[in-house]
């Protein structure tokens, strides 16, 4: 976890079968961090809210990554964001499962995302997920997504 004013750089690196009761199974960054996530794999975790990662109030960079098969009680299966301003890049979610965004789940931030491959993802509420959101979502695929209930994209 990443807090307060902290900048940090993970790389090249795996985070597998972590477990958080509440905030980002495998990372959490809040409080005004500043975190560049590159070239890792974040699979089978899980946590209440962003099974992979959790960002809060912080401002990440997100690139060349592969985040699968986690899982949130609540939103963001793959990712969840709050008041956060990032850049997410050259990544792929899927098998990543929630209550809302099973893959990415965000609310009042500011997001450009480009490059992505969204695929069989499952939700009762959509793969990619914005409330009160600006975001950018350029050269990216979503696809064979699942949701339960409301739109499957």
């Amino acid at each position: 976890m990443c807090t307060n004013s902290s900048k940090v750089e993970v790389s090249n690196s795996t985070f597998k079968y972590n477990k958080a009761h509440i905030h980002g199974g495998s990372i959490a960054c809040v409080d005004s961090s500043n975190i560049v996530i590159k070239e890792c794999l974040i699979s089978h975790s899980e946590a209440h809210t962003g099974g992979g990662i959790y960002i809060f109030k912080s401002h990440p960079q997100i690139s060349k990554n592969t985040i699968h098969s986690n899982m949130a009680a609540e939103v963001g299966g793959g990712l969840h964001a709050d008041y956060a301003n990032f850049l997410l890049s050259n990544s792929e979610f899927y098998l990543n499962s929630a209550q809302y965004g099973s893959a990415i789940e965000m609310s009042y931030c500011y997001a450009d995302m480009d490059s992505l491959l969204v695929h069989n993802n499952t939700a009762e509420s959509g793969a990619i997920l914005m409330g009160y959101t600006t975001a950018n979502l350029l050269n990216s695929t979503v696809r064979f997504n699942t949701a339960t209930v409301e739109t499957g994209e």
